[in-house]
């Protein structure tokens, strides 16, 4: 474990249709769900919609802590997309859920990435090297979906 993380009282996600699990640390409080399939990027974006979510961004450390923490339950090696892409204009890489641009200041890529080898376009995470990848996004991977918790 990576940070201090904890039940928030009084949080709970909606599951009316799949099991989104509240992950929180100091800062930071979500609902995820990590999908067992693979898709695209597209197919996975809109699977993630279709749940009332968005894919999962890491726009802040203490974001990414809270995956790391949950990929611990899993004994297969994830690799899912994040919500994360330069598909609307090359090298600006855009969070899915408000299309903001990638703040410089802090990344995470693998080195010598994003490369946009053969027009790699969507992102994903590497837990085994704990960095982010660009990939072609026809490729199809494991992704996490994001809803923001509600509290009573």
């Amino acid at each position: 474990m990576r940070g201090t993380f904890y039940y928030v009282p009084g949080t709970f996600c909606d599951n009316t249709q799949v099991n989104f699990t509240v992950r929180s640390n100091v800062t930071f409080s979500s609902c995820l769900w990590i999908s067992n399939n693979s898709l695209s990027y597209q197919n996975a974006s809109d699977k993630c919609r279709a749940l009332g979510a968005s894919m999962y961004t890491i726009k802040v450390k203490e974001k990414l802590d809270i995956l790391i923490d949950a990929a611990q339950e899993y004994t297969a090696a994830l690799y899912p997309w994040v919500g994360l892409d330069d598909i609307q204009q090359e090298n600006v890489f855009r969070w899915s859920d408000d299309n903001s641009i990638l703040n410089v200041s802090w990344t995470i890529w693998q080195k010598d990435e994003p490369n946009n080898e053969g027009n790699q376009d969507c992102v994903y995470y590497s837990f085994s090297r704990q960095l982010l990848n660009d990939w072609h996004c026809n490729g199809s991977l494991n992704y996490v979906c994001e809803m923001i918790p509600s509290f009573t």
